[in-house]
């Protein structure tokens, strides 16, 4: 381990002679230090008695990054090694994380070209086409990843990476998870349903996002203010406007609820097409008992089976990591309901899970 000791000394007859209201007897009886170590001069300490914070971060001899610095060094010496013997780590810690991002991007890329360029737009795009498309998604999403990763680190007041991922998983896991998920329960999620189900709890979690982030005496946030009633705006500091809205609790519902319309409300008014139906007859028979629907292939039904499977274990851990995020960031009573979401999206998603392993096993 490394550490480092800045040089000035404050004492505890330092402390007294600044006239302060403390002497050497009392704190060495209820504490026992006698010196302790600071950055910022004596004389200033002496003249200023420390009443201005922003004034002494300008005053100290040394900044955080500084003092790791010399700390670092100091335990590199203890173990004879150099600053550069430690890039062999860091290279080794970025060459796996960039492997899985690389995974990452082209996944999203392939659903990018296959699930809505050629299935929404040019259903007879050549392979060239796709390949371009592909490859132009990848640099996109690498610059936006690389965007927002740069907006992170200037945003004064960051939160931990704990609770941005709870505040992630509440944005999109409703709008992603629950299209999945019940059009692998049900026939009666039509296509168009689930996709506008998606883009219906999307666009309400941005939008809310979005006007968290506006100053409190803003016009939007002070009509929108309005629709809110008292109590609700009451359990929150007086002048941060909507900024609850981007916590977890908010997020989830919010979102959870224009795609459960969506999803079933929308189906219902846009059912599918009888070609569209008997696709999806094709996928999803032979993994419930007593199917009345004609038989096809039987690799299919075992395919069908095996992807409920999956989806449903899928299913089941976003829901206990989203229960436990919740759980880890503290927001107590504020989180209950979105605790509870996750627990119940982790109980379908493991009965899901059982059915489909059940289903697939059988003869």
């Amino acid at each position: 381990m490394g550490h480092f000791n800045p040089e000035n000394v404050i004492s505890n007859q330092f402390l007294e002679d600044l006239d302060i209201g403390t002497n050497n007897e009392w704190i060495v009886e209820r504490v026992g230090i006698v010196n302790r170590r600071t950055v910022l001069p004596l004389d200033y300490i002496r003249e200023t008695k420390n009443t201005d914070f922003r004034a002494a971060s300008e005053a100290r001899l040394y900044t955080n990054a500084q003092m790791a610095a010399a700390s670092a060094r100091k335990a590199l010496a203890r173990v004879n090694l150099k600053p550069e013997d430690i890039g062999m780590v860091i290279a080794g810690m970025f060459s796996a994380t960039m492997s899985m991002l690389s995974s990452d991007y082209n996944a999203v890329a392939a659903v990018i070209t296959n699930d809505i360029y050629k299935r929404l737009f040019v259903p007879r795009a050549s392979q060239r086409s796709l390949v371009l498309v592909g490859r132009l998604a990848t640099l996109g999403i690498g610059m936006l990843a690389v965007a927002i990763a740069v907006m992170l680190s200037q945003m004064e007041n960051l939160r931990d990476l704990v609770q941005i991922m709870a505040g992630v998983f509440s944005l999109l896991l409703p709008p992603v998870g629950i299209p999945v998920f019940f059009g692998f329960l049900t026939r009666r999620v039509s296509n168009r349903g689930a996709l506008l189900g998606f883009i219906l709890g999307s666009a309400c979690g941005l939008a809310a996002y979005a006007l968290s982030l506006l100053p409190a005496e803003s016009s939007v946030v002070m009509h929108v203010s309005s629709l809110f009633p008292r109590a609700v705006l009451a359990m929150y500091p007086e002048g941060t406007g909507l900024a609850f809205l981007n916590t977890v609790p908010w997020l989830t519902w919010i979102t959870a609820l224009p795609t459960l319309f969506g999803v079933f409300g929308l189906s219902a008014l846009l059912p599918d097409g009888p070609a569209k139906r008997r696709e999806v007859d094709e996928f999803l028979v032979g993994t419930r008992a007593g199917d009345s629907s004609p038989a096809p292939r039987r690799d299919v039904s075992h395919d069908a089976a095996v992807a409920m499977s999956i989806v449903g274990a899928s299913t089941g851990l976003i829901g206990l990591l989203l229960a436990g995020a919740v759980a880890a960031t503290g927001h107590g009573v504020d989180g209950l309901y979105s605790i509870v979401v996750g627990l119940i999206l982790a109980l379908l998603g493991f009965m899901a899970w059982r059915f489909g392993k059940r289903a697939a096993a059988s003869p």
